[in-house]
């Protein structure tokens, strides 16, 4: 069987390894695993380019593997929602929230051995406010702290994983709550909440868990709000996620509904989008995809 492979060039793992070498590590565990890759390191700006590319060609491939980062994966998810063609997640970036979720391990070559092995399974999609998302989406505090701390420069992951707390404690400093008038299917909610977050699926509870849904086919946009808008709460709150222990605490609402709409006395909303930061116009629209995305999924993944 014949894959291409497109790696995002500037991911972290690329960064830390070098484009060179990492190519040829690809390229050594797909012949070690008895396949044909056509491997491709390109600029962020080329990788949508290349993905519609491949989609009109259909060139025989048996699956497009997608490198790099969550937001990377969540981009090219979206270009292939619709399509009966395969996404195999190659995990380059930081987090790689998703690729741990459904059990891609996180070493190149042991990732591209899942992959090789893996069967297409169909999984769910959210559509919010016009744009595909795969995981979640956040309104608030969380897109606020990711704009600052993606402003703030850093030269390892390290440094990186520190600017998000330094962001995170200075936007806590004066975090504001947002009026808000959600519509969850057929409960009207009025809240003036500090954090918003729309999941595909339910998320898991439990030390240690990826924020990713264990049931990625279950057809339910699950929403968790909060009120808590001082730090004190908010460090509870941290804590008590930490521990495996957030949906029983009185700091969080929890939804279930198949669409959703949210307004707010805002024109426009800031939202991270699978890590994104973006603007969207009031109201915002919240649907679910049912199946729409084919994803390669390891074993470990179909196992749970």
């Amino acid at each position: 069987m014949s894959y291409l492979v497109l790696v995002n060039a500037k991911g972290g793992t690329v960064r830390d390894r070098g484009a060179r070498a990492l190519k040829a590590d690809l390229e050594s565990a797909f012949t070690q695993c008895g396949e044909q890759a056509d491997i491709r390191m390109l600029h962020p700006s080329r990788l949508a380019a290349e993905i519609r590319q491949a989609i009109d060609n259909r060139a025989g491939e048996h699956a497009i593997i997608v490198g790099g980062g969550d937001g990377t994966l969540s981009a090219a998810a979206g270009m292939l929602s619709g399509s009966d063609i395969p996404l195999g997640i190659l995990p380059l970036g930081t987090m790689n929230l998703f690729a741990r979720a459904i059990g891609v391990p996180l070493a190149p070559a042991e990732s591209v051995e899942a992959l090789v092995n893996a069967v297409p399974a169909k999984i769910d999609m959210l559509e919010i406010g016009g744009r595909k998302v795969l995981m979640h989406a956040s309104i608030g505090l969380h897109p606020k702290v990711v704009r600052m701390r993606e402003s703030m420069p850093y030269k390892t992951r390290l440094a990186r994983m520190l600017n998000g707390i330094i962001a995170w404690v200075r936007v806590t400093r004066r975090l504001q709550k947002m009026q808000i008038r959600g519509q969850f299917g057929d409960k009207s909610v009025v809240r003036a909440a500090s954090a918003i977050v729309i999941s595909n699926n339910v998320l898991p509870e439990g030390i240690g868990e990826v924020p990713v849904s264990h049931t990625l086919d279950g057809g339910e946009i699950a929403i968790y709000l909060t009120a808590s808008a001082s730090r004190q709460e908010l460090v509870r709150l941290a804590l008590a996620t930490s521990l495996g222990a957030w949906r029983d605490s009185e700091l969080v609402e929890e939804f279930r509904t198949a669409s959703a709409e949210i307004e707010s006395t805002k024109k426009s909303l800031l939202v991270s989008l699978d890590g994104e930061v973006v603007r969207l116009k009031t109201p915002v629209e919240v649907a679910m995809i049912p199946k729409s995305l084919s994803v390669l999924m390891p074993a470990r993944g179909r196992d749970g």
